[in-house]
């Protein structure tokens, strides 16, 4: 989790087992630029239970680390990850809670996940190509 613990503490809910949230999760504060690969690597999981996205690489990091992916159940994710997510209701606990106990569950689901992933990130273009694209724009409107 990309929070420090006493962030955590001060929204959680007082009668979750601070037990539980111990075995369970690692907070890892914010993330320095050369750990990214890291986290990824010794994650099982990319949860990104957001109503909003912004440009991240959150899902093509996964992709590349070959790791399921738990995201919210809007349009902009379904439109990223397609078939190599399962999705969420952000806003509703049970339904995050069946998400992760699903993945936890099924291990050929979290295989067919990742390898979801792996084809989704073989159609993103080269930097090559994203380069020329962007150059193209640019002159287009210079």
């Amino acid at each position: 989790v990309s929070a420090k613990k006493s962030e955590f503490d001060l929204i959680q809910n007082t009668s979750m087992s601070n037990e539980i949230i111990d075995k369970h999760f690692e907070f890892v504060g914010s993330i320095a630029v050369n750990r990214i690969n890291f986290l990824y690597e010794n994650a099982d999981v990319m949860m990104n239970i957001s109503d909003l996205e912004s440009f991240s690489n959150n899902y093509m990091e996964a992709w590349k680390s070959a790791l399921p992916q738990i995201c919210s159940d809007r349009d902009f994710a379904r439109e990223i990850c397609g078939n190599s997510a399962i999705y969420v209701e952000p806003h509703q606990p049970k339904s995050v809670a069946e998400g992760i106990a699903r993945l936890c569950e099924d291990y050929q689901l979290r295989r067919e996940l990742a390898t979801a992933g792996k084809e989704r990130i073989k159609l993103l273009p080269s930097a090559e190509a994203r380069f020329s694209e962007i150059f193209r724009l640019v002159n287009k409107y210079v």
